[in-house]
């Protein structure tokens, strides 16, 4: 490390004056440390920017690493930019939590059921070994009413925990996070090294726990209970915004229990329903809305007067589709209820995606007299999933699948011909002479030339081809069904024509040449990363035959006839 800023030495655990020097990897989790070092090798190898995805600690970060380039315009450091992105992470992750906890709530779910449930969830998202709700006992006990871990190699932790015990009263066993939160209504912030935690420390230690934060349950201005959560990590109680979604999550914990409850807790029921996120509608045994929140009318633009009466119909579930209305009908009255995601249309025809999940009330005899729905607008939520998994799968500069994507796409059609017996053609395309390119020319330009080739080398393939960009200058071509060695001959020809007019970039001109390597399958290779190799292989034998041509594997003394440019 040469330099690093102060969010850099926060991240790390370090002060900023103690990491110069060191050797970054060395501070990193091993499989995000062996990550991180093939992305650097990769900058230093290619000269280009390298972005990472990366988890640890339970942090979510969003990494880039950028070639530092000298005089000789040679790569002689990296310069490495990780966004926390936890935060957002976190949020979607727990209002998909809140969702289902309604949900859950609304299906008649036992206490400890969905409180065991919730355990577990926050225990997988915000990565805490071991989470649990306490309950205040008469007497000044404290017991375990539900729990959940990470990893099965600490659900030991719980009986060695209760062995111990946990007391709110004024005992030695009350001055601990769960006994304090509970006697004093207040958050708590713990570490294994504190004074007052002596009586559990061995435990602790013995599941590497670090931190605890304890956040006290309270209902009708009464504390009923503790919400706890332990970490591995020193510092992750340090983090404003995770503690504050922690609490938020206590305070659902703390609306599940009230809704839980007789007559009262359905009064508050509706309460928290009218003032809820997720938009929520009830309607009688025909259909007809009778009752809406405000969150219903925000989502679908219909104010209260427009909906009332009206069939949840006028958000065209479905796309319009009649029989799908009918369909969901019919499986909520057989007592199912029903949860799915549809595209429907806010009052002012703009396209929303919804999560919904639909209930039946029952009345004693156990017909269906009225239905609860509970509405998320999900769109955007979608729109950026499809956002990411377009970054991750397709290469920013052309737009082509990337190399992660091509391999899958390889792999699955080694298995489709296998099945089928089918002939298969894999292309390994070189462009010749591009560094001399970027050396006179510069990157962009090289760019400029990448994106060309590739909308040439799309002209030249059918849909049902793949044609990627592997890094650099490497694109390869997948023809996944074949009648004979003929019809690759074809393909090949018409590529190297592609390439005979030149290439207009910006104010510069220039020609350009292919080299195209080809491997069949399974007549070359009978697996994927083969076939690769030996399209690679083949590639260099059509540079070795003059350039701006093709050869086949196995055929080096022939290949194909050089094209002029």
């Amino acid at each position: 490390i040469l330099a690093a800023n102060e969010a850099a030495a926060l991240t790390l655990g370090r002060a900023r004056q103690d990491l110069l020097g060191t050797t970054y990897l060395f501070l990193l989790a091993p499989a995000v440390a062996r990550e991180t070092q093939l992305a650097i090798d990769r900058v230093f190898a290619e000269g280009v920017a390298v972005r990472l995805a990366q988890s640890y600690y339970g942090a979510q970060f969003d990494t880039n690493i950028y070639p530092v380039k000298d005089g000789d315009d040679a790569v002689s450091s990296v310069a490495l930019y990780s966004t926390d992105v936890t935060e957002r992470a976190q949020q979607r992750a727990v209002d998909n939590l809140f969702h289902e906890i309604d949900k859950r709530i609304l299906l008649g779910h036992a206490k400890k059921t969905l409180f065991e449930y919730i355990c577990r969830e926050v225990a997988r998202i915000f990565d805490f070994p071991v989470v649990w709700i306490g309950r205040k006992m008469p007497g000044g006990a404290v017991s375990v009413w539900a729990n959940g871990v990470q990893d099965e190699s600490d659900a030991g932790y719980f009986a060695k925990f209760e062995a111990i015990g946990v007391r709110w009263d004024n005992s030695p066993l009350s001055k601990g996070p769960a006994g304090s939160a509970t006697r004093s209504g207040q958050l708590q912030i713990t570490h294994v090294t504190d004074r007052d935690f002596a009586p559990w420390r061995k435990t602790a230690d013995a599941h590497n726990l670090r931190a605890f934060l304890s956040v006290p349950l309270i209902l009708r201005g009464e504390v009923f209970g503790n919400f706890t959560l332990a970490s591995r990590s020193d510092h992750v109680f340090d983090n404003a915004p995770t503690v504050r979604r922690l609490t938020d999550i206590a305070g659902r914990i703390c609306v599940a229990e009230e809704r839980a409850m007789d007559h009262e807790q359905l009064r508050l029921l509706q309460a928290a329903l009218s003032a809820a996120a997720n938009g929520v509608f009830i309607t009688d045994q025909n259909g007809r809305i009778e009752w809406l929140n405000a969150a219903f009318v925000t989502i679908t633009g219909y104010s209260e007067a427009e909906a009332l009466g009206a069939s949840p119909r006028l958000l065209r579930i479905g796309k319009g589709d009649s029989s799908f209305f009918a369909e969901m009908l019919q499986s909520i009255a057989e007592g199912q209820a029903w949860s799915g995601e549809t595209s429907e249309q806010r009052k002012d025809g703009t396209q929303i995606t919804l999560r919904q999940t639909i209930t039946a009330i029952r009345d004693e005899s156990g017909e269906a007299r009225h239905f609860i729905s509970i509405l998320e607008d999900v769109t955007i939520t979608r729109a950026a999933e499809e956002s990411v998994m377009r970054l991750a799968h397709y290469d920013h500069l052309t737009n082509l699948p990337n190399r992660a994507l091509f391999n899958d796409r390889l792999h699955n059609a080694v298995a489709r011909a296998n099945r089928s017996k089918d002939v298969m053609a894999l292309m390994f395309l070189d462009l010749d002479h591009f560094k001399a390119v970027n050396d006179t020319h510069g990157h962009d330009v090289g760019d400029l030339l990448l994106q060309q080739v590739a909308q040439r080398l799309q002209a030249c393939v059918r849909a049902s081809d793949t044609l990627a960009r592997l890094a650099g200058d490497e694109f390869t071509i997948l023809l996944p069904s074949v009648a004979a060695r003929e019809d690759v001959i074809v393909v090949a020809e018409k590529i190297v024509a592609a390439f005979a007019s030149p290439f207009n970039l910006g104010n510069i001109t220039l020609d350009s040449g292919v080299s195209v390597g080809i491997a069949l399958f399974p007549t070359d290779a009978a697996d994927a990363a083969p076939l690769l190799k030996h399209a690679d292989t083949a590639m260099y034998v059509a540079k070795r035959g003059g350039r701006n041509g093709y050869a086949f594997y196995g055929d080096p003394l022939n290949p194909s006839p050089v094209l002029p440019q």
